[in-house]
């Protein structure tokens, strides 16, 4: 029986090296196409056609995924969608099948679920921190239009002048709000694409603030100082709220971490438990119900730490 399971993995293996070798292959004519990709991703050409995505099979799956490029440029970490969505799917693909052939099927889909979903949760850690940067770095502009605003300009001159004080998205954003209206669009209009494009609550009250003042001819200085203000009071209470709610995160990721760091010491440890659990049907069944409870706890730590910060 174990020189059977040796020779299907020996198998296994050959079969696996062939099609990578089969698929490095292809690869080597396809740089016009792979040129193609890149030239959509950076926006140069039009999107392509659905019905040659639907024809194309496995080969879409080289074009990342729009929501991964919008993510990436949002985030502003300076990485390229193409190579960030190849060495996803290697990633995926190596662990689904070293996992596979080391323990099992169902240790190797199991793996390839983990290091899939990483860079998810890396992503949302990395959001959360953006948006607290980008709320910050909103008062400090709105701080800059303000003192423009004290010393005589008006407010698209003041909006131009915050945009070269600070850096990041929010400089970009208020770029795109001055050169809309250099290029003959309401000031009002401008601020409502804006908003549109950034839904957030802070970009909407100060959106909202630099509309008002427009329209009503009041003390426009004063009210973006207010905005300001109020945009710092909510950060220093979200993280207020944040720190609080520490020891609860803790727990949540110690509830979600120590069951699966507990059963692959004792699959390491002794080769009989990981043919239990991923070699036999009872085995998966306890695994997959597990992981399960498992996910559901840590979900539910995560709601409760989520309110208590809210």
């Amino acid at each position: 029986m174990t020189a059977l399971l040796a020779g299907a993995r020996t198998a296994l293996v050959v079969v696996v090296l062939s099609g990578l070798t089969f698929f490095a292959a292809a690869r080597t004519g396809s740089a016009r196409r792979r040129a193609a990709v890149i030239g959509r991703v950076s926006g140069e050409l039009p999107p392509r056609d659905p019905r040659r995505v639907r024809s194309l099979g496995f080969a879409a799956l080289r074009e990342p995924p729009r929501r991964l490029v919008s993510e990436l440029a949002t985030l502003d970490v300076g990485l390229d969608a193409v190579r960030v969505w190849r060495a996803w799917r290697w990633a995926t693909l190596c662990a689904a099948l070293g996992g596979a052939l080391l323990i099992g099927v169902v240790f190797g889909v199991l793996l390839a679920v983990l290091v899939g979903g990483s860079p998810l949760a890396i992503a949302l850690v990395l959001r959360s921190r953006a948006d607290a940067a980008y709320d910050d770095t909103l008062a400090a502009a709105l701080d800059a239009a303000a003192r423009s605003v004290r010393s005589g300009g008006s407010l698209p001159q003041a909006v131009t002048e915050a945009s070269t004080s600070v850096r990041g998205p929010v400089a970009r954003d208020l770029t795109r709000v001055a050169t809309t209206v250099a290029r003959g669009r309401p000031f009002a209009d401008a601020l409502d694409g804006w908003r549109g494009a950034r839904q957030r609550p802070a970009v909407r009250l100060a959106v909202g603030a630099l509309v008002l003042a427009t329209q009503t001819g009041g003390p426009p200085a004063r009210v973006i100082e207010d905005v300001a203000s109020a945009l710092r009071s909510r950060q220093q209470v979200a993280r207020e709220a944040h720190a609080l709610a520490a020891q609860a995160r803790l727990s949540a990721i110690v509830v979600g971490v120590a069951p699966l760091a507990f059963m692959l010491v004792t699959c390491a440890t002794d080769a009989r438990n990981a043919h239990m659990l991923f070699g036999t049907p009872i085995g998966v069944a306890c695994v997959v119900t597990g992981l399960l409870l498992d996910a559901l706890g840590a979900f539910w730590m995560h709601r409760m730490s989520a309110t208590v910060a809210a």
